[in-house]
């Protein structure tokens, strides 16, 4: 049996998961985090203490949890780490993206160029008064308090494991008897990090019942400065070439850059398919197009895909998070799980085609909103008071 423990953050992720043993239960915890707008009805903090207090109740000793997983940098997915009763939970290993390994040149000026740009674009709204392009931006700056206790704290001198795809190759997972996990991202190729929005037959942005639509102005209305004229305009925006060349000849202006640099970072997610027995869960972070890509591609790894009973539904639902392939042609009689709160600014996340598609039978999705009088689902336990949901998987 393998239970996944979706928590009611809001505009964020953070998931518990635990394979029940002899003794002491296995544990991972897959991010903790809430975007700034995106509160929920329950504190960061509350959250924080009640993993804690579950992992506390295991035994006698300290509380341990076996992994962590940070899956990428954003606030939504980490900020719930910059709290200090963090220091006294034990943890095995950390596993972050490849992009975090401070031991790794390529990975350390990929974060500087996007750290940078980040800065700059929120200064310039600051200085502007688009206070909440300003905060937009802020999702894509690192919280550095959070950052340093996944490289530098817990108890228990943990492992730090840097991720990269590494196809369809099992490593062994310590601690869960024949379990194993699959690394499936971050891709290191800067071509597949830069492929942020899927191609037209790929995308759900835009699509009616009958199929068809573009992604048009529904996200970013009123666009009036031409690609090329962006580096002389905004000279001052510390925009890398290679940001700047993904907006090829769409007309763009700072907003536009804004959106393009908070997404870049989601390319960056761990992606990683957990097998316990015959249950396989799949974690994807915020991963868009270019991390989904080549594994789609890769005979191996779609066929693993096809036997996913668990998806954590990739960048909260949002139009570019899960390719129209993957959830038409590749998973089967998935449970997935959708981490978000709706917000009215961004209104099309979750994309109503895609949970659609996601719930056609025998599929179903568990959200992480309690709505008053929603029927139970079999295999899913509520907290009385709202707090989280549970999954409960045979192995």
């Amino acid at each position: 049996m393998a239970i996944v423990r979706m928590y009611n953050v809001g505009f964020g992720d953070a998931f518990l998961v635990t394979v029940p043993r002899r003794g002491r239960p296995w544990r991972m915890l897959v991010d903790c985090g809430v975007h700034m707008h995106g509160a929920g009805d329950h504190t960061l903090e509350s959250i924080v203490e009640d993993i804690i207090d579950t992992v506390s109740a295991d035994s006698d000793g300290p509380p341990r949890i076996d992994v962590v997983v940070a899956t990428h940098r954003h606030r939504d997915h980490i900020a719930g780490f910059d709290n200090e009763r963090w220091h006294d939970v034990e943890v095995g290993e950390v596993w972050l993206p490849w992009v975090e390994d401070p031991e790794d040149s390529d990975a350390v000026a990929l974060r500087n160029r996007q750290q940078a740009a980040a800065l700059n674009l929120h200064t310039h709204f600051a200085a502007d008064g688009d206070g909440d392009v300003a905060d937009f931006v802020l999702n894509s700056l690192s919280n550095d308090d959070a950052m340093w206790v996944l490289q530098n704290g817990f108890a228990g001198s943990p492992e730090r494991r840097y991720i990269s795809a590494q196809g369809a190759k099992a490593h062994p997972l310590p601690g869960v008897r024949g379990g194993c996990v699959y690394f499936l991202g971050p891709p290191r190729d800067p071509r597949n990090l830069a492929a942020m929005d899927p191609p037209k037959a790929q995308r759900w942005l835009g699509l009616s019942a009958a199929g068809g639509g573009s992604a048009g102005g529904e996200v970013f209305p009123g666009f009036t400065v031409p690609a090329a004229d962006f580096p002389q305009r905004y000279p001052h925006l510390a925009v890398s070439d290679k940001l700047l060349a993904s907006f090829r000849e769409e007309p763009v202006d700072t907003l536009t850059a804004a959106s393009l640099l908070d997404r870049a970072v989601n390319n960056t997610s761990v992606m990683f398919l957990l097998q316990v027995g015959d249950a396989l869960l799949l974690f994807p972070g915020d991963a868009q197009w270019g991390a989904w890509q080549p594994l789609l591609d890769d005979v191996d790894v779609r066929s693993l895909l096809t036997r996913t009973t668990l998806y954590k539904i990739s960048h909260h639902g949002s139009h570019n998070g899960t390719p129209v392939e993957m959830a038409h042609e590749v998973l089967g009689g998935v449970t997935s799980l959708l981490s978000v709160r709706p917000i009215e600014r961004w209104a099309h996340i979750p994309k109503e085609e895609l949970v659609a598609s996601l719930v056609t039978p025998p599929r179903h999705v568990v959200s992480s909103v309690f709505v008053d009088g929603e029927a139970p689902v079999t295999g899913v336990r509520c907290h009385p008071a709202g707090l989280w949901k549970e999954v409960e998987l045979e192995t």
